[in-house]
């Protein structure tokens, strides 16, 4: 349907039990593992890019030709143990292990998108500039107004804004991936599934 075909939604839960290898662990120097997010914690969306997204990523990946054909923004958000919104050191210690999770498993589905004779790019948490592509003036950070346009929503609290998710509300950590391979696709949902068992 038109519906499917813009929207893809793969939510893990207890019910689609991992199969396979266990999800990749980060080993930080001095050998102590990162655990990767729990399964039941994690929501992954491929949707069509809107119209005015697509001017953004225009403005940050020049090189690519993206005003016409397909484009698509796949979202992976975590929920989070402690609210976003909120700093701590315990905040920190946990932004920062899902940039290293995020990245790692960004760059894993750029390159299987690639493999494929698709172009992809992800944004870098840290910076919100991609992490391919040569940086531009143009960044895409969590909590900029054009993430509602792929259904978040951004809380302003006066001395700070926030991103929030529909199920996780402020406690959610979000990657962004941006492909020519169409949301809907079979090829953008083998892909997903295959990527990583935190999905399936």
């Amino acid at each position: 349907s038109e519906s499917s075909a813009r929207l893809t939604t793969l939510t893990t839960s207890s019910a689609r039990p991992c199969s396979g290898p266990e999800v990749l662990w980060i080993q930080r120097s001095g050998g102590t593992s990162v655990p990767p997010p729990s399964l039941d914690n994690m929501d992954l969306e491929a949707q069509t890019c809107p119209t005015l997204l697509r001017k953004e990523f225009e403005l940050m990946f020049p090189d690519q030709d993206l005003n016409r054909g397909p484009l698509s923004v796949i979202t992976m958000t975590i929920m989070t143990e402690h609210d976003m919104s909120t700093w701590s050191e315990e905040v920190e210690a946990e932004r920062e292990k899902l940039t290293e999770h995020t990245v790692i498993n960004c760059k894993e589905l750029c390159g299987r998108l690639r493999d494929d004779g698709y172009w992809a790019d992800f944004i870098d948490p840290c910076s919100g500039t991609p992490h391919f592509a040569p940086h531009t003036n143009t960044t895409l950070f969590e909590t900029n107004e054009n993430m509602k346009l792929l259904g978040f929503n951004i809380d302003d609290l006066g001395c700070c804004k926030v991103i929030s998710h529909k199920r996780f509300n402020r406690y959610c950590f979000v990657g962004v991936i941006i492909t020519d391979a169409a949301a809907g696709s079979d090829t953008v949902e083998n892909i997903v599934q295959d990527i990583s068992p935190y999905f399936y």
